[in-house]
């Protein structure tokens, strides 16, 4: 077993990603590998190699199994918010929890080269308890459109109008192609795992197709 001095690192769900030195050319894939002086501390146990890409000057080895006790933190080291646990990356260069990544719910209503329906439905099952950032609708072409949003937890499914979580900020286009709302006034952002929402075409003009989107973050709840 070989130790190897770790440069960089990014967390995943169940893999890290390690910029080693040079001395690990000769690494392939399957092989059990520890790391030294790892920006987020020595790692405690060893971790397979599941892949290896060589660069000119860098070689990065993605590894598995992986878990919170798979590093020791010293003293010297900078370490995340929570130093029991390594942070997986979010595909953004940041870090962030398993538990609060963002993530995007949403339906597309197509008329099939007619004009939208009103009261046109689309359902969308959340598998994870979410906070709700942000709402986006986008437009084929400039028009109206306005989409309320309803919830129920999936054992009173069909979700109905009584549930709305919108208020009165429903998605609203007005004469646009695009909406964009990150204050969400009197909505009901909370989402649990198991809810159903249902999207709802309240009234539409001129529009063939719009997509409604909704940024969320997922919660360790």
């Amino acid at each position: 077993m070989i130790a190897y001095l770790s440069q960089r690192e990014i967390y995943r769900t169940e893999t890290v990603d390690v910029e080693v030195t040079q001395e690990a050319r000769q690494i392939i894939p399957g092989e059990r590998v520890t790391l030294t002086y790892a920006p987020l501390g020595f790692s405690a146990q060893a971790m397979e190699v599941v892949r290896v890409r060589k660069g000119l000057d860098r070689i990065v080895l993605t590894l598995g199994q992986w878990s919170a006790s798979t590093y020791t933190y010293t003293a010297a080291t900078i370490l995340p918010t929570d130093p029991a646990t390594p942070d997986p990356d979010d595909g953004t260069g940041t870090t962030a929890s398993p538990t609060t990544l963002p993530g995007t719910l949403g339906v597309t209503f197509d008329g099939g080269g007619a004009e939208l329906d009103v009261n046109s439905k689309g359902d969308v099952y959340v598998p994870f308890a979410a906070v709700i950032q942000e709402a986006v609708v986008l437009a084929d072409q400039d028009g109206d459109v306005v989409v309320d949003i309803w919830k129920a937890a999936y054992a009173s499914f069909p979700p109905t109008s009584t549930g709305t979580i919108c208020a009165a900020a429903k998605p609203t286009l007005s004469d646009a192609d695009s909406y964009r709302d990150t204050t969400l006034t009197g909505w009901t952002t909370a989402l649990a795992a198991g809810d159903v929402l249902r999207f709802n075409v309240d009234s539409s003009n001129t529009l063939f197709r719009a997509t409604v989107a909704l940024k969320v973050k997922k919660t360790r709840a």
